[in-house]
């Protein structure tokens, strides 16, 4: 018998980099700000990534907006929030990861999809990528509300309702420490996390033992020998 019945997949740095899909929403604020108000798309572009690579998380769009003050008063932090958010994004699966999606799915194993984050912009993300060829069962938690993000149970109870699988048979593989693995362990699933240095998270480090994933994988390819081995 098999180890594995199910394996789930985190979305945001999982299954491709967040670092994309953040440049890729810059780029349409670039675009859009030229046309409506003049500023070069390029010169909007650089600015904001330089403030993402100086570390600047959360309040990107107000700070950027405080060093152009007749900007400000032409548009809000939350139209560009809005356009970052419903932009279409140039983004692309991980190397490697489209062969690994397709070999679970020939040895007939159910892949799933529980990705946080608003729903509008996580659906255009799976559309962009075309998870639909492998990911059948995807689930969204902000469809139930933000309270529902991980580490809440609910989705993670949801797969195993919709598969009538036992815990100790299903996989999950993210990224982040801090949230991402101390529900399914608690559960009983398997739980791997993809550690490679483009991740945003790369260098955070899980709050206790509860909250580390059972298995590091340096690279798909490491994260292939895994699957492998439990497959």
């Amino acid at each position: 018998m098999r180890t594995l019945e199910g394996i789930v997949f985190d979305l945001d740095d999982t299954l491709y980099l967040e670092r994309d899909y953040v440049m890729s929403g810059f780029r349409a604020i670039g675009v859009c700000v030229e046309d409506s108000f003049g500023i070069e798309a390029q010169v909007v572009f650089e600015e904001l990534q330089q403030l993402f690579q100086r570390g600047v998380r959360g309040n990107t769009f107000d700070l950027w907006l405080s060093s152009h003050p007749e900007l400000a008063q032409k548009v809000s932090v939350h139209e560009l929030v809005e356009l970052y958010r419903s932009h279409t994004p140039e983004i692309g699966l991980l190397p490697r990861m489209p062969t690994l999606l397709s070999y679970c799915q020939q040895l007939g194993t159910p892949l799933g999809l529980i990705s946080d984050g608003f729903l509008r912009s996580q659906e255009r993300k799976a559309k962009v990528l075309r998870l639909e060829r492998w990911i059948e069962t995807r689930i969204y938690t902000d469809a139930w509300g933000k309270p529902f993000w991980k580490p809440h149970a609910r989705a993670f109870e949801e797969i195993m309702r919709l598969w009538s699988s036992e815990p100790k048979r299903l996989a999950y593989i993210a990224d982040n420490p801090r949230k991402d693995f101390v529900t399914p362990r608690r559960i009983g699933w398997k739980t791997v996390r993809l550690r490679i240095p483009a991740q945003l998270r790369y260098e955070n480090e899980p709050f206790s033992a509860e909250y580390a994933a059972e298995v590091e994988a340096e690279s798909v390819e490491q994260l292939e020998k895994v699957l492998e081995e439990w497959l």
